[in-house]
């Protein structure tokens, strides 16, 4: 298992914005790996929210 994160900044012509990640990743079997995570965005808009769930499967 396997944990991870990241900070980003945009600074556009008529907004900025932060978002950030944190996520884990593990491996169901040898082929199969699922990575969920939260991302969190906060903007000139408000605050927000996203669940996000990632799979890789290895041919």
């Amino acid at each position: 298992m396997s944990f991870g994160f990241f900070l980003d900044y945009a600074d556009y012509t008529t907004a900025h914005e932060w978002a950030g990640e944190v996520t884990c990743r593990w491996a169901c079997t040898s082929r199969m790996t699922v990575q969920p995570a939260i991302h969190l965005i906060r903007n000139s808009n408000g605050n927000y929210a996203a669940g996000l769930l990632r799979m890789y499967y290895v041919w």
